[in-house]
């Protein structure tokens, strides 16, 4: 596996005195930047295929892990929309040279869209993979039955986890209210960079109709969406990794 021979993470400080881990896989003039999804880490299957996709191909991939997130610093319940957006930037300013390439997962995408919104000028295309903008509103708490809502706000975290399973998923209220300054508006999009979309349509966690809506939303022209029919939200079958190297290929061209 392509994991087993990478050194320990890098860390690079945060003003707060917090560390964000990375790695910065092979080289070269095109370069991607992986943003990962809500508890997720940047070992997983996905991020490692697109290292190892850069490093074959002389590119140079940086990915990360998020505050309370894998390898980087703090707990996860503190961390917030606003500062995993936070961390993606430093990342993106301090580590990622010249006009990129960001893949976002989930979460990622949300997040990636963002920096494309406020950074276009670096922004050379987005791959976005079952990308759940907004998911916090649109997703979680309009999705919380009343008591749930009251419960999350009275002691201040809900566990979405399975009980059978002696498994915790905390949401905090405190992400769902501070995520709501994150919220992207529900017209138009000025993101003008090409655009590939993968969202799997057996996907129970974000709806793949969803995505359609972004493309809707989105002022660029060049932009193309794959709905692989079986696929669930994890993208990560070989069918999946095949279309998602396939997406990158296709954006470092348009690039």
């Amino acid at each position: 596996m392509f994991e087993a021979g990478i050194p320990p993470a890098q860390m690079l400080p945060h003003k707060d005195g917090e560390r964000i881990a990375h790695y910065i896989d092979g080289d070269g003039d095109a370069e991607v930047l992986w943003c990962g999804g809500f508890s997720s880490d940047m070992t997983g299957e996905k991020a490692s295929t697109i290292a190892q996709w850069g490093v074959e191909r002389g590119r140079r991939i940086v990915r990360f892990d998020y505050f309370g997130h894998g390898q980087s610093s703090g707990k996860f319940d503190e961390g917030t929309i606003g500062r995993w957006k936070e961390d993606a930037a430093l990342v993106q300013e301090k580590l990622v040279r010249g006009r990129h390439i960001i893949v976002g997962s989930s979460m990622g995408g949300w997040i990636s869209m963002m920096l494309a919104l406020e950074r276009p000028q670096r922004v050379a295309g987005l791959l976005l993979l079952a990308p759940a903008p907004n998911f916090t509103e649109r997703l979680l708490w309009d999705g919380f039955s009343d008591e749930e809502k009251r419960q999350c706000k009275e002691q201040g975290f809900l566990n979405l986890g399975d009980p059978e399973d002696e498994g915790e998923y905390l949401v905090t209220y405190r992400q769902i209210e501070e995520a709501r300054a994150h919220l992207l508006p529900e017209g138009a999009l000025p993101i003008r960079c090409p655009i590939r979309i993968i969202h799997g349509m057996g996907d129970d966690v974000v709806p793949w109709r969803h995505s359609l809506e972004i493309v809707e939303q989105v002022e660029s022209r060049n932009v193309a969406i794959t709905l692989p029919k079986e696929s669930d939200h994890r993208l990560s079958s070989p069918d999946d990794l095949l279309l998602i190297q396939q997406g990158l290929e296709e954006l470092v061209r348009a690039a």
